[in-house]
């Protein structure tokens, strides 16, 4: 009884986990017609994700590797294929580093994208 109730509560964890969706996108940054910077995507795939705004430490190194983190990302490993790019509510992001948290997680610390 109590082994089942366990298993239903980690069920529930990890769906409130993740509550979000982000698109993964592969592509590049070109410039559009007018002279600005556009992504050209080539392919993309909406996932579950859990979204929140970096740690401390993730920061830290962020600004040790010359950029900004603005994003975490955290999805399955298995639906990462090395996207550069994630599209979240109407912005869109650089992926910059990814660390796998265990064998079912990868967390993508992001950037803004500039296009």
């Amino acid at each position: 009884s109590s082994l089942r109730s366990r298993r239903q509560v980690v069920t529930e964890v990890i769906t409130m986990r993740m509550n979000d969706i982000v698109t993964l996108v592969n592509g590049e940054i070109k410039k559009d017609a007018e002279g600005y910077p556009a992504l050209s995507i080539a392919s993309e795939c909406e996932v579950f994700a859990s979204v929140s705004s970096p740690k401390r430490a993730q920061r830290d190194s962020a600004l040790r590797h010359d950029y900004v983190a603005t994003l975490t990302v955290m999805i399955y490993r298995e639906e990462y294929n090395d996207e550069q790019y994630i599209r979240f509510g109407n912005r869109i992001y650089e992926v910059k580093q990814s660390y796998i948290l265990n064998a079912d997680e990868i967390e993508l610390t992001c950037s803004d994208a500039r296009c």
